[in-house]
């Protein structure tokens, strides 16, 4: 894909997350009357990524967010953060809803598993995530209490220890 062919270049994580939240506005809106997104103030940035591929991974976390939702009184927060005992930069997407099984969650980036069978899901969102994280060296990972809600968490390193890797022409 031609994605993939463009040069890496630094990453505001907190103007992808902000892009993220503009495209998804109306989805956002008929979903939750409960949105917010915290933006952390001199985030570093990733020193080499694909901020549109970045961005792939927030939107299908926030979707999957506002399809979690029982109604739109529940809500839905995304914020970033920088860790710098890790060293890391955290996008978290956190929903008020049913939440997910302990049992599901090592099973949520399996491709074609899903647990919205019913609205058309096909499961391939979070594998696809999970690779483009994994690409820029970083982790996806899930926090969830049935009938409290889901976080979702990007977790990225700053100091990889090699870079991305490119594909050879």
């Amino acid at each position: 894909s031609p994605a993939h062919d463009r040069p890496l270049a630094p990453v505001d994580v907190n103007d992808v997350v902000r892009k993220a939240v503009d495209l998804l506005a109306p989805a956002i809106r008929k979903s939750t009357h409960r949105f917010s997104a915290a933006y952390a103030e001199n985030l570093p940035k990733l020193p080499a990524g694909r901020p549109q591929q970045l961005e792939q991974v927030v939107i299908n976390l926030i979707l999957n967010a506002c399809q979690a939702l029982p109604g739109p009184e529940k809500g839905v927060r995304v914020a970033t953060a920088f860790d710098q005992a890790a060293n890391t930069l955290v996008i978290t997407v956190q929903d008020e809803g049913q939440g997910i099984a302990a049992e599901l969650i090592p099973r949520l980036t399996d491709p074609f598993f899903t647990t919205k069978r019913g609205n058309g899901g096909m499961g391939l969102g979070l594998s696809i995530s999970e690779s483009i994280v994994r690409e820029h060296h970083g982790r996806l990972q899930f926090d969830s209490r049935q009938g409290l809600g889901t976080a979702a968490r990007v977790i990225l390193p700053l100091a990889a220890s090699h870079p991305i890797a490119t594909k050879e022409t």
